[in-house]
């Protein structure tokens, strides 16, 4: 049976506000380091927040947070839905949260660039089918047997990115270029053309969230901070 718009809308509004919450921002916050939004690039995510917190640490601990915001948004769908509905619906939560986080309108529309939901998102698409097997929960786990295979689609983008290093714009750069073909893996593995051009739809979030970037390494004067 097909997901009806009232489930959609309440599965996208649900996931969209959980990317609201910017770990990096309150963390700044918590520790007197004032609004993110008004240093640096402007952006609540890891890179900016580890520059006003001082450290990698607080990198890798607020990309970690954010992972875990997004692994817990695309989890609504298999614990409420029919298995029937994997993966779209959590593909779905995924837009959801990658789009909230990038513009949280409780944050006036200024987040991250979701680097660290879009991780999520798939890590947790991956992982929690075949955890729930293991668990022997039956409503999702027998939905997928090759759901492991999920999270490697990630290592696409940095594959196609390799063809980009000529450019000598950056590992990061290269890999932002590859983007496009993590969704395109996703649907070699799975044939499900909804699910695939949803995860294409979150990655031109990612990728309009990171045009300043773009625009600073291919050339326009535009400043940018990552």
């Amino acid at each position: 049976m097909p997901l009806d718009v009232p489930t959609i809308a309440a599965l996208f509004a649900a996931a969209y506000l959980v990317g609201n919450v910017s770990p990096g921002l309150l963390l700044a916050r918590f520790f007197g380091k004032g609004d993110l939004r008004a240093q640096g690039s402007g952006a609540t995510g890891a890179t900016n927040a580890a520059r006003a917190l001082g450290g990698k640490k607080w990198f890798f601990a607020i990309l970690a947070l954010d992972i875990a915001k997004a692994a817990f948004a695309v989890l609504f769908p298999p614990l409420c839905l029919a298995a029937e509905h994997f993966p779209v619906a959590s593909v779905l939560c995924g837009l959801g949260v990658v789009a909230g986080h990038i513009w949280p309108a409780l944050l006036g529309f200024r987040g991250g660039k979701g680097i660290g939901p879009f991780l999520g998102v798939w890590l947790a698409i991956g992982f929690f089918p075949w955890l729930a097997g293991e668990c022997g929960l039956d409503s999702t786990a027998a939905f997928w047997p090759r759901s492991l295979l999920i999270a490697p689609t990630l290592l696409a983008p940095i594959a196609v990115g390799l063809f980009f290093l000529p450019l000598k714009k950056g590992a990061f750069m290269a890999a932002l270029c590859g983007l496009w073909a993590q969704p395109l893996a996703f649907y070699f593995l799975t044939e499900d053309i909804a699910a695939a051009l949803l995860a294409e739809v979150i990655v031109v979030c990612i990728l309009t969230a990171h045009r300043n970037n773009f625009n600073k390494a291919f050339g326009k004067n535009t400043d940018c901070n990552a």
